[in-house]
């Protein structure tokens, strides 16, 4: 027996393995291998009870199996075609995979905030060593992520939803009996030491240890059973974690010692694993490679050499997984080689993977190549600039100017530059999620009185728009008969609609208080409300007399209802909340603090159930088309008094009648720039090629297209209430007419960004803007919602 052998010339198991004294190279412990991978597999699977496990024991081992270097046996292709048919039935759903990975994403952008405190230190190349632990220690792959999070019970709130059905733990524990017949042909007919094989107990008490919170008994646990653990190479993976885990946990020697120790383990892992060689690619393999990095960073100059084989290695064993490459950028900087991390920035970016945290970390090493004189640094800028929108990136020295005016000179203006950015983009996300907000609750609000005649209708029936107060407003057509009054009146006292309101204006209050920009002003925002429910309390208090009366209620009763607004109670709690987050956004002066506030929101949007603020910003640009609210174009009026109460909106054929008329003078003959109107060919043809959102209702509101097929490739839409610009195919949002700006020297408009084009006749197209901007149709348009200008309050 190895061990015995062991114990008696008093050889530690350690020395044995690093020396080759035994070698996975040898046909009995390579079969011993691929036996217990299954055992551990399925074992890990029922232990944890955990659909996530189980897709990751079926991507990163059962299916990743080096067929070549596998043992040649009947029985152990039998149970891995049962495991592998068993997993693929219960696999997990994209949806999960995908929340999952963005809230490791989260935690990756986080840790890299913290590691990199100072901007700048990558811009100017400063000493590797000053950045923070690596992100290895700090959040690890996704693949132990998850497991470290889980035992943590980090995702207690998900748990129900991840759990095994029954019917899976029923055919994994009939796996497990086919396990044993497995093991005993394998070790028949490989003659395999019994001692290489692991147990069904030994794996449920070492699956009971990885989950063990205490992490001093941890490692005690795992140190008293390492001799079962021969033939199972990421047994010493996860003993090295541990010890690293305690080195953190000390100082001076004992940290030293146990340093020490976590560098044996995982160098153990290395060598037994790459050559048993039974797997292609493995995350247990580049998260050890990654780790280890981490105890020779401190010696970087005597270790640079082991850290770049290391990094090759991880590399390699990721099959390409975006986390590890993360990891391994990250491992780049640190050691101070830039160039090579570029490169996997640049793949991430690509891959769209934690997209703008990579997009800003390859941005500063352009703008770093920029300032010591290299040529191609701004093609490298000029492509991210493709990726990602500018105002993400770090910025170059003579791309921006200084709030002053002056040009950016040095990396500390750069940074400032930088900083200022990233708080304008934060600024809009509050006002983009404080918006969804409002408009959440004022729904809430508007529900809060029953609807005429028990009609169903959808959320836009609530809103806040023209459409939705006059179809609202036209329900009150229900109560020309006296019965349905009083059905009316029954239907409101059930309800008892004043506590409703307080109900939904409640529950606003509680929601803002997790927002950290309240703290301190709650006494205020609640005032603000209490002030507005006061001085409508009187039209409150007469109109719950009359619903308690109900023979004195009338349609100018309900239309009196229908003019409560929600925002009659809340305009002064929005524009205050609007300015606490602007001013709190303000004074946050560094990448880390920034971070901490998008944070806070991001906790806020998933409490509500809203995307993430990143998700929403970056749909801001996108036309949705807002369902219209089923127009009543035929009212009852037309059989009772022979009267047609609706009209058509005749918005398009105004914006048609200045187009027509203006457009023929924007384009200059010859050039790649027309304009063209809609009900045409040409028309129709353009939006055949366009691939946006909802094409067909931006279709519908379009009248006339800027057509560009220059280079610059930059369209716009004239649509019934606004223009809409296309730059390189992808659709901004649509600014009102009235909002279009011109810039001091009349030679471009301002849309969603600057248009300006030398093939356009630009007074022209200036004076054909004015004449929209002008046209009386615009004044039916609905007060623009002060949440949309929230930048404004830093100027203020």
């Amino acid at each position: 027996m190895e061990v015995l052998t062991m114990i008696e010339n008093n050889i530690s198991l350690e020395d044995k393995l690093l020396s080759g004294g035994i070698s996975f190279s040898d046909q009995k412990l390579r079969a011993a291998y691929a036996l217990n991978l299954c055992t551990v597999s399925v074992s890990q699977i029922i232990d944890y009870d955990d659909i996530v496990i189980l897709e990751q024991e079926y991507d990163a081992i059962l299916n990743n199996l080096n067929i070549e270097q596998m043992p040649k046996d009947e029985a152990l292709l039998k149970i891995l075609k049962q495991l592998l048919d068993t997993i693929t039935f219960f696999r997990i759903q994209e949806g999960d995979k995908q929340f999952i990975d963005r809230d490791y994403q989260n935690k990756m952008k986080n840790a890299i905030w913290n590691a990199i405190p100072n901007f700048g230190l990558i811009v100017s190349s400063g000493n590797p060593i000053t950045m923070a632990v690596s992100l290895a220690s700090q959040v690890g792959i996704g693949y132990m992520n998850y497991r470290k999070a889980k035992a943590e019970n980090e995702y207690a709130y998900e748990k129900e939803k991840w759990q095994l059905h029954r019917a899976a733990i029923e055919q994994f524990n009939g796996l497990r009996r086919e396990l044993f017949d497995t093991a005993w042909r394998l070790v028949d007919a490989h003659q395999v030491p019994d001692e290489y094989r692991l147990t069904e107990r030994q794996v449920s008490q070492y699956n009971n240890i990885l989950m063990d919170p205490d992490v001093y008994r941890r490692y005690e646990r795992l140190d008293s059973i390492k001799s079962s653990f021969i033939a199972y190479p990421p047994f010493w993976y996860f003993f090295g974690n541990t010890a690293s885990d305690m080195m953190r946990l000390y100082g001076g020697e004992v940290a030293e010692f146990y340093a020490n120790k976590a560098k044996q383990y995982y160098e153990i892992f290395i060598q037994s694993f790459s050559a048993c060689d039974l797997l292609r690619e493995n995350p247990i393999a580049s998260a050890c490679a990654l780790e280890y990095i981490d105890l020779l960073v401190l010696d970087l100059p005597h270790q640079k050499q082991k850290i770049s084989e290391l990094l090759a290695f991880a590399i390699k064993m990721s099959g390409n997984a975006n986390d590890v490459l993360q990891l391994c950028a990250f491992a780049y900087l640190r050691i101070g080689e830039t160039g090579k991390a570029a490169l996997l920035l640049r793949r991430l970016v690509n891959e769209n993977y934690n997209a703008i945290v990579n997009s800003q970390l390859l941005s500063s090493y352009y703008v770093n190549l920029a300032l010591t004189g290299y040529s191609n640094a701004r093609t490298g800028y000029n492509y991210l600039k493709e990726r990602i929108d500018e105002e993400y990136l770090f910025p170059m020295p003579d791309m921006l100017a200084l709030p002053g005016g002056e040009k950016a000179k040095t990396i500390s203006d750069l940074q400032t530059l930088f900083i200022n950015n990233q708080n304008t983009i934060l600024i809009k996300k509050y006002g983009i999620v404080l918006n969804l907000f409002q408009e959440e609750f004022r729904v809430r609000f508007n529900k809060c009185i029953p609807v005429p005649g028990d009609k169903n209708y959808s959320d836009h029936y609530f809103d806040n728009s023209s459409d939705a107060y006059a179809a609202r407003k036209a329900d009150s057509s229900f109560f020309k008969n006296k019965k349905n009054i009083s059905q009316y009146v029954d239907s409101l006292t059930d309800c008892d609609y004043p506590y409703n309101y307080l109900e939904v204006l409640n529950d606003m209050l509680n929601a803002v208080n997790s927002l950290n920009c309240v703290q301190g002003r709650e006494r205020i925002l609640l005032a603000s409300i209490s002030d507005a429910i006061i001085k409508k309390r009187e039209t409150l208090l007469r109109i719950r007399e009359k619903i308690e009366d109900g023979s004195k209620f009338t349609i100018n009763d309900y239309d009196a209802l229908i003019d409560i607004s929600f925002d009659e109670f809340t305009r002064e709690f929005f524009d205050l909340l609007s300015q606490y987050a602007s001013e709190y956004v303000s004074q946050r002066k560094s990448i880390i603090a920034i971070n901490e506030a998008e944070m806070n929101l991001r906790e806020f949007c998933f409490q509500q159930g809203f995307d993430a603020p990143d998700v929403l910003y970056e749909k801001q640009n996108d036309i949705v088309a807002v369902p219209s609210i089923r127009k009543a174009y035929l009212g009852i009026e037309l059989i009772d008094e022979g009267k047609l109460t609706s009209v058509v909106d005749d918005r398009f054929e105004e914006v048609y009648e200045i187009l027509a008329k203006e457009s023929n003078k924007v384009c200059m003959p010859g050039t790649p720039v027309k304009m063209i109107l809609c009900n045409t060919e040409e028309f129709d043809r353009y939006f055949i090629r366009l691939i946006i959102p909802d094409k067909r209702a931006v279709r519908r509101k379009t009248v006339a297209i800027l057509d560009d097929r220059s280079k610059s490739d930059e369209d716009l839409l004239f649509t019934t209430e606004g223009i809409m610009q296309i730059v390189k195919g992808k659709l901004r949002r649509a600014v009102l007419y009235e909002e279009v700006e011109i810039n001091a020297d009349k030679t471009a408009i301002i849309v969603q960004k600057p248009f300006t084009n030398p093939q356009v006749n630009m007074e022209a197209m200036i004076e054909m803007v004015e004449k929209l901007r002008k046209k009386p149709f615009l004044e039916i348009k609905e007060k623009k919602n002060p949440l949309e200008l929230l930048a404004g309050f830093i100027k203020k």
